[in-house]
């Protein structure tokens, strides 16, 4: 490692910066409720199995479902729907207990390791972890939004190939909807999950170079926010839909058995309603400890880049004032001369009228010399 000067280690400084952060009760708390979370979806999948089983068992008594079928169809098709009730809620629930999980853990541990005053302690380890996780949550969105380009560029063409028959206009018009609705849908989750991993790649380069950065915190912290919010308005909405049922029991009286199907149907409702508002508990905490680590990292860097400039600021024009000499009637008054430490030379003055001869012999050896002689032939002294 780089020896500094005065014994500073930048990369010391970044990790106890970033040390003091997360060694905040909120990120404890965020790993307790990941935990919370996992046991509530594991709790939700042994309360599907037997939902599930009731209510294939009501349809199957459906007059006339079983109708055509013969015995051997008739037993395929229940040794189906047993076994897809039974793999169903482990399928639904399991990558959801893992990732839940794995990122409980990884907030205890980048808690412990920031409460740790050891300097070789770092949560490097943690934050690498949910790094490494927000890219596998974001290539499922990318396979999105590959099928939905697709999607849309097929039904252009479909639509142009049928252009003027009447199904063209309806080609346009769900193309239309694919591209705003669903569209704006990928869009946004692209968005939130590109940020995610930003954000804690940011996190992760702050702990392993000299630069602190948080990249990507801000708008994933908004959107967490905002999706945290709106999944606590859409968690309570499952309770409208038996009234809405039994609403359309009382105008087809045919509907009532589907109605009654909710009944058995509450537990999983109840439970689905506390994970879903735990989630968005987690969600809006997710959006404030960005937010908060940005406000943190910005306390330290703002004003300040590689070289210790603000780029962030455009130059601003310095006017600098001109100021006139006062004028004054007075006359000058006479200036002394400058005393310096310079050696002071008088002039040589020549006396006119005076012939001037020339030495005959050298200054500096004796030599006799010329009188048209310029240097001293022995010595080479200058005559």
């Amino acid at each position: 490692m780089q020896t500094y000067q005065n014994g500073f280690n930048p990369f010391s400084q970044n990790i106890a910066i970033v040390k003091s952060y997360f060694k905040k009760p909120t990120v404890l708390t965020q790993g307790i409720l990941y935990a919370i979370s996992a046991v509530l979806t594991i709790v939700s999948g042994f309360i599907m199995s037997p939902v599930l089983n009731n209510y294939f068992s009501v349809i199957m008594k459906m007059p006339g479902f079983t109708d055509g079928m013969s015995p051997s169809e008739l037993e395929f098709f229940t040794t189906f729907m047993n076994v897809y009730i039974d793999i169903v809620p482990i399928a639904a629930i399991v990558p959801s207990v893992i990732i839940s999980a794995i990122t409980a853990a990884a907030f205890i541990l980048i808690y412990n390791k920031s409460k740790n005053a050891d300097p070789a302690s770092t949560p490097k380890s943690g934050i690498v972890t949910l790094f490494v996780l927000s890219i596998v949550q974001l290539v499922p969105i990318i396979m999105l939004s590959v099928m939905l380009v697709l999607a849309i560029i097929l039904l252009a063409v479909a639509a142009i190939a049928a252009s003027g028959t009447p199904e063209s206009g309806i080609l346009w018009v769900v193309t239309a909807v694919y591209t705003l609705v669903f569209g704006t849908m990928i869009a946004l989750l692209l968005m939130y999950y590109i940020n995610q991993v930003r954000y804690y790649n940011s996190i992760r380069k702050s702990l392993t170079t000299i630069n602190l950065t948080y990249k990507g915190a801000g708008i994933f912290g908004v959107f967490s926010i905002i999706y945290g919010v709106y999944m606590v308005m859409n968690a309570f909405s499952v309770f409208s839909i038996k009234p809405m049922m039994q609403f359309m029991a009382e105008l087809a009286p045919e509907m009532e058995f589907i109605a009654g199907l909710f009944d058995s149907f509450t537990p999983l409702f109840i439970v689905s309603t506390v994970a879903s508002v735990l989630s968005a508990a987690i969600m809006i905490l997710n959006g404030v400890i960005a937010l908060g680590y940005k406000k943190h990292i910005r306390s330290f860097t703002e004003g300040y880049s590689e070289f210790g400039i603000d780029n962030s600021v455009a130059p601003q024009p310095v006017s600098v004032p001109v100021y006139s000499a006062p004028v004054s009637n007075e006359p000058a008054q006479p200036v002394a001369p400058v005393q310096t430490n310079e050696p002071q030379f008088e002039p040589v003055i020549f006396n006119e009228g005076q012939a001037v001869t020339q030495a005959t012999h050298c200054p500096r050896c004796g030599t006799p010399v010329k009188n048209d002689d310029v240097f001293c032939k022995a010595c080479g002294t200058k005559l």
